[in-house]
């Protein structure tokens, strides 16, 4: 008698036990099926914002490449060619590779928020030790680089653009980048596609109305990046207080 009592106890004990673990496994999947979802939907959503910023940058280069090539001469669009090669490649060269070590020093080399402000500011301010000499030089150089590429000095004054092309362009990367370490997709995608706007517009007034060719395509381009830069330049003082690590 005792020992049955003892053995239902102990069975009662062992199934009880039993069911606690199975409502605690059922649980757990639940919330690991909700974390997944969760995760899912974060991922969508971020995805199709910046699936619009990738969908807009060829969209407006569609609309702007009938339209430079009506606007221009055969001779003029071929040095727009060159001089926007130009700028891709002194960009990268200038950009030192940044990018991708912002991120991987942002995202895990550093946990506390000042040390990633940090991060932050000496992006800036690499960037800028970079990007402001070469501009001068360039600028100081360009009868000789128009000689030398275009075979001709009557085109001093779009290279100097696009050294200052390629200096706003630089200015606007640490911001960028930034915002996407924070998933700010948002605001990443509403400063991208409104900088390719106001390049667009600007294209089609300095081109299109005041009939500036080259000088106007590239100005235009300059304009969009400075758009992002004043939006995005004067949070560093406040966020980073441009503390550098060295």
């Amino acid at each position: 008698m005792t020992n049955d009592l003892l053995q239902r106890g102990i069975n009662y004990l062992v199934t009880g036990a039993q069911k606690d673990r199975e409502e605690q496994d059922l649980r757990a999947s639940e919330k690991g099926t909700e974390d997944y979802v969760t995760i899912t939907l974060n991922l969508v959503k971020r995805s199709g914002t910046y699936a619009l910023v990738e969908i807009a940058s060829p969209l407006v280069s569609l609309v702007l490449a009938p339209f430079l090539t009506h606007s221009l001469s055969h001779a003029e669009y071929g040095v727009l060619a060159v001089i926007n090669t130009l700028i891709a490649l002194v960009a990268g060269i200038t950009q030192l590779g940044l990018i991708s070590a912002f991120f991987r020093a942002y995202n895990y080399d550093y946990e506390s928020r000042k040390d990633r402000l940090g991060i932050l500011s000496t992006a800036v301010t690499l960037l800028a030790l970079t990007s402001v000499p070469f501009s001068i030089i360039v600028i100081s150089l360009a009868p000789y680089i128009s000689l030398v590429l275009f075979n001709s000095p009557s085109f001093v004054g779009p290279v100097r653009l696009a050294s200052l092309v390629v200096l706003l362009q630089n200015l606007t990367v640490p911001g960028f980048a930034w915002l996407r370490a924070e998933n700010r997709a948002a605001i990443f995608s509403f400063l991208s596609i409104f900088n390719l706007l106001v390049t667009l517009g600007a294209t089609l007034i300095l081109v299109g109305l005041l009939h500036l060719g080259i000088s106007g395509a590239i100005i235009s381009v300059g304009v969009g990046y400075a758009f992002v830069v004043v939006c995005i330049l004067p949070t560093y003082p406040f966020c980073a207080s441009f503390r550098v690590h060295f």
